[in-house]
């Protein structure tokens, strides 16, 4: 018999790897455990896509990082699209006082 092996394997798994892999590469693991959370309890469906997008901000706007999770979650702004789009922005107003 053929067999979706979706149904039977835990995917929670992968997914907390994911979480504890994101979480160590910010200084502060405290506020950045409660961000993740917070993101997986709003869209626990697309836990995964959220997840990537954090790492995509992580890699991508370093520096601001750390700065742009302090924003969301002092604004309980609880998406990785938010946490990116502050760090974007941050990037863009710091490389602006440079020039």
């Amino acid at each position: 018999m053929i067999k979706n092996r979706q149904h039977s394997r835990d995917r929670s798994k992968g997914i907390q790897a994911y979480k504890e892999t994101i979480v160590r590469q910010f200084k502060d693991q405290e506020s950045a455990l409660r961000f993740v959370n917070e993101v997986a309890q709003q869209y626990p469906r697309y836990v995964r896509d959220q997840f990537q997008v954090i790492q995509f901000a992580i890699t991508h706007f370093r520096p601001q990082i750390e700065e742009a999770l302090a924003v969301c979650i002092k604004e309980q702004l609880w998406s990785a699209n938010d946490l990116r789009d502050i760090a974007q922005h941050l990037t863009r107003l710091k490389d602006k006082k440079d020039d």
